[in-house]
């Protein structure tokens, strides 16, 4: 699956140079639920030794296929070593901002079937939906139960409210008290990326460009978002 989405990207993303890495299981000692499969960011006096490690119990493709373009292509891997093929300040990588580097991969990841045109247009954009509005919704519960002090059957409530089945608000209630915060760089790095995207379609209707624009993201690098949108705005007036 890498390898299929390593050959998908030329369509929206700026080529690279030709990368060396590695698709490992996790040892059965460490696998758990909470991990599907993690990107190894290499040491930086080796840059090539690019590894990802895959929950061996985890093999439900519909799932596991944007975690791979999350963790490799277009995610994680392929940021790393744009970053480093196009010589950014190591500085960058020292004072990593988890939100953009997450919100890149999560951006990435549910636009996955998009960009390996797997389906029809309505299954990928619904794939897209699906992903996200999941992804919103942990996070939502997160800042509800260890902010607000909601409990299980707030939860519950909330959920029968919104149209969802209640039965999963023990879950989400558990994971969110044993991981206070966890989720929010993915979910609001996310928020964060797609509102950029959007102002730069609607601002360039037929000018917008999705390789010229993931490339403005790429050079911009993993950085506070208010230096993220000051360079995608330079970018729109620029063309």
């Amino acid at each position: 699956l890498v390898k299929y989405l390593e050959n998908c990207i030329d369509q929206e993303f700026p080529k690279i140079e030709k990368v060396d890495y590695s698709v490992n299981y996790l040892d059965a000692s460490v696998a758990n639920d909470l991990v599907s499969a993690y990107y190894v960011v290499p040491p930086f006096d080796a840059p090539s030794k690019n590894v990802i490690k895959v929950n061996p119990n985890n093999t439900d493709l519909v799932s596991l296929f944007p975690t791979l373009a999350h963790e490799g292509f277009p995610g994680h891997l392929y940021q790393n070593n744009y970053a480093v093929q196009n010589n950014q300040p190591i500085i960058y990588r020292f004072l990593d901002r988890l939100g953009s580097s997450e919100g890149w991969a999560e951006y990435v990841g549910i636009h996955s079937y998009q960009i390996a045109g797997i389906g029809s247009e309505a299954f990928q954009e619904y794939m897209k939906q699906y992903n996200y509005l999941n992804m919103i919704l942990v996070e939502y519960i997160d800042l509800k139960v260890n902010y607000d002090g909601w409990n299980i059957e707030d939860i519950k409530k909330y959920l029968e409210e919104v149209g969802l089945v209640s039965d999963i608000a023990e879950n989400l209630y558990e994971t969110v008290i044993k991981n206070p915060a966890v989720y929010a760089p993915y979910s609001l790095g996310t928020y964060e990326v797609l509102n950029l995207r959007e102002k730069a379609e609607l601002k360039l209707k037929d000018k917008f460009d999705p390789i010229s624009f993931n490339q403005a993201l790429l050079d911009a690098g993993t950085v506070h978002f208010n230096i993220i949108e000051k360079k995608i705005d330079d970018y729109i007036k620029n063309k």
